[in-house]
């Protein structure tokens, strides 16, 4: 069963975060999903005191596949530069998603994603 969170819960997940918490310590300590600790540390910019650095990928596959046969793409940085142009002329995330046959949600997560891997990069 899928439960909102308060903003409190939220604001808890940030301040432990920033204690360095790892999202599975934050997820058992909340009774919450993995899950969602991930997508709310997403959308807020939640980072450990250590921030990470960004991952390199290129050596991993472009398409995987997950449990319950579900396909995962990765975004290649042709599509991570059309996000940004696009974004920049004001297009909405849905058109963006059409453009680059992605589900909307996904476009979104990626623009986190992007945003995330900048404010670290300027650190």
């Amino acid at each position: 069963m899928r439960r909102w969170l308060t903003n409190k819960e939220v604001w808890t997940i940030g301040d432990l975060r920033g204690k360095s918490w790892s999202m599975s310590r934050i997820a058992v300590h909340m009774e919450i999903s993995e899950g969602a600790v991930s997508y709310w540390c997403l959308k807020n910019g939640f980072e450990p005191a250590q921030p990470l650095r960004n991952r390199d990928l290129s050596n991993y596959p472009a398409i995987t596949y997950r449990e319950g046969g579900v396909t995962v793409r990765r975004y290649t940085p042709a599509e991570d530069r059309a996000i940004h142009r696009l974004t920049v002329k004001g297009v909405s995330d849905s058109e963006i998603a059409r453009r680059l046959k992605r589900a909307p949600n996904s476009v979104l997560g990626r623009k986190m994603t992007l945003a995330r891997r900048e404010q670290r990069d300027d650190v």
